[in-house]
């Protein structure tokens, strides 16, 4: 009966580890972004923004931002306008819009 109750509550806790590893992927390349506007008083571009994500397993590529991660590949999407519907297509457009994370392969 304990597994019968153990093994959902894993599974949503895994869930739940998942998501918050998304937004806290999401929220740092967000943040960055607006760190690298307020130093620059312009948009930055891919490679720019890319820098400004303090970790060593970022890069920037042409449609965004990739982080690294133990398993995994994240794309943080970036876009050049401020809707957030056209994706950028080199690394030196300048990023008006930054998306939610989504999965890579690895």
């Amino acid at each position: 009966m304990l597994s019968a109750v153990a093994i959902p509550r894993y599974i949503e806790t895994s869930g739940e580890r998942e998501y918050s590893l998304r937004q806290n992927i999401s929220g740092r390349v967000k943040n960055a972004w607006v760190l690298a506007r307020a130093d620059n008083s312009d948009f930055p571009t891919v490679t720019r923004l890319a820098s400004y994500v303090r970790d060593d397993n970022v890069s920037a590529k042409d449609n965004g931002i990739v982080v690294r991660r133990k398993t995994a590949i994240f794309m943080v999407p970036t876009y050049h306008d401020s809707a957030c519907l056209y994706s950028n297509k080199s690394v030196n457009d300048t990023v008006r819009c930054v998306g939610s994370v989504y999965d890579r392969m690895p």
